[in-house]
This record gives C-alpha cells, structure tokens and sequence, in this order.
C-alpha cells in the first residue's frame, strides 16, 4: 500500500490482483470490491472510472487498447523470490555473525553455509532484478504503471524503476563480495607455501643443511 498526495487530499493506493483474471493493479478505491471490479475492467481490457471512491463503474464503449495490468502469476513470483532472497541474506548475516563469535563444528553453520546462503541469495536477487527489468521494458508496464488514471489518459506518466530495484543491486554485490570473500580466504589458507630460500654463504662454519 502506498500514499499519494492529490490536491492535498491524502489518498491510499493499493496493489489489488485477481487471480482469475491473471491481473493485478494499482488501485486507489476506498472499498475492495470496487478495487476488484475496477482490475478485472482493466484486464478485461474495459474503461473503469477513474475516481477514488466506493463505486466502480465500467465503460465498455471506448476501452483502452490492450489490458493495462501487471500479471498476477509475475506478480506472486516476483514477490517469493525476493522473499526467498532476503531470508538467505538474513541466514547468511547470521552465520556470518555466529562465525565471527564461535567455531561451529557443523559445517552448515560454518564457512560452508556461509558461502551457499551467500550464493543463494546473489542468484535469486539476480533472478529477481532480471525479471521485473525485462518485464518493464517488454510489457507496457512502464508506459501504464498499472493504474487507471495513467491507462485512460487523464494523467500522464513520469516512469521509473525506483530506488528500491537499485537497493536490491546493492545487495546482490554485498552477497557477490561475501562469496568472493570466503573463496578468497580459502585460497590464502590452502596454497602451498613458498619454498625456503637458503643462502649458503651465510652460512660458513660446517652448518648442515636437511632437505
């Protein structure tokens, strides 16, 4: 749910789907049946009046182009996989912070599962940032945002990705570098020691040398 200012009356917009419609919307109808009817209108491809009030009324006289709507089934995926992205981010700032007080004997809770919840949790938010990213740019999204004002031509849109696509590339590069930590570390710890330098002229009284 999100708050927009319209001749300084403070509205409530909310993201409204259904799903058997494969639709959803951004609404800002004071009721949720009219929140409904006014998505199914839009993906229906119909002209819902574009009021915030209790009542949704459909024109089916003059209805826009193509459905302006986002796809529920993108919608939901989209939703779990950054679920799923910030509870391996959380998991692996846990360990990370279990790692750094104690030594776990359980590999799970050790470097190892410090590096998989890492590499898990890069993988996702990258999935994520492609889908919606692709999405944006192929489906009108960008153009109708999703919301009847912008879809019937009474307002016209100032797109954007938001700050929030940008913060998820942050946290992919933070888990990006914890991974190229950790593989770094292993790399410093498990090759081979340089081979010891002796310098026999140092050593002129008899020492003997054990190869």
């Amino acid at each position: 749910m999100m708050m927009v200012m319209m001749m300084e009356t403070t509205l409530c917009i909310t993201v409204t789907c259904v799903p058997e419609e494969n639709a959803c919307a951004v609404s800002c109808k004071t009721e949720r049946d009219a929140r409904i009817e006014e998505v199914r209108a839009l993906a229906q491809g119909n002209a819902p009046n574009p009021t915030c009030g209790s009542i949704t009324t459909v024109e089916v006289l003059n209805p826009p182009n193509k459905p302006a709507v986002i796809s529920f089934a993108f919608y939901i995926s989209l939703l779990v996989i950054l679920f799923l992205q910030l509870l391996f981010a959380l998991i692996s700032a846990s360990l990370a912070i279990i790692n750094s007080t104690k030594n776990p004997t359980e590999p799970i809770f050790g470097l190892p599962g410090c590096f998989w919840s890492n590499v898990i949790a890069s993988v996702l938010g990258t999935t994520a940032l492609l889908m919606f990213g692709i999405y944006w740019a192929t489906s009108g999204l960008n153009g109708h945002l999703g919301l009847s004002y912008i879809v019937l031509g009474m307002y016209r849109a100032a797109s954007g990705i938001g700050y929030s696509y940008w913060v998820l590339i942050v946290a992919v590069l933070c888990s990006l570098t914890n991974v190229f930590l950790i593989e770094l570390r292993k790399y410093l710890l498990e090759r081979d020691p340089p081979p010891p330098v002796i310098k026999v002229e140092n050593h002129s009284d008899g020492t003997i040398f054990l190869y």
